[in-house]
């Protein structure tokens, strides 16, 4: 069971993907526009703070290019994005939309990436917190 205080705080972020215009997701919450993008689903992935634990820009930024690296050696596409803390406790936090990755290899980046949950976008093309356990 996650913790509840770190279920609200996921639950309040606001998720903007950088297209023209910008799609701003929400958890459980569908977005048609994410249907063109997302024909088959796919996965809201970070590299950053893994566990929760906060780490120097700087090391995210290594972590978020090795992220990019695999992506691309397994031949999928991104568009980059933010999870943003509404609420200003936490700073933002470099994502990629994964438009047509599976969940098992989406979950499996996440826990190689050291997350406690990713967010996973149905063909319907609503994201859903996935805890990782």
């Amino acid at each position: 069971m996650p913790n509840l205080a770190l279920d609200a705080a996921y639950r309040a972020t606001e998720y903007r993907v950088f297209t023209d215009p910008p799609l701003v997701l929400h958890v459980d919450h569908r977005e048609p526009r994410l249907s063109a993008l997302m024909a088959g689903g796919g996965a809201w992935l970070t590299a950053c703070n893994p566990g929760s634990r906060q780490l120097l820009e700087a090391e995210n930024a290594c972590r978020m290019a090795a992220l990019r690296d695999e992506l691309r050696i397994a031949y999928l596409t991104f568009i980059k994005g933010v999870a943003i803390d509404l609420e200003g406790l936490w700073p933002d936090e470099p994502s990629l939309l994964v438009p047509g990755i599976d969940t098992g290899r989406a979950c499996a980046l996440a826990r190689k990436h050291g997350q406690n949950a990713l967010l996973l976008i149905s063909i319907d093309a609503t994201p859903r917190l996935h805890w990782l356990g």
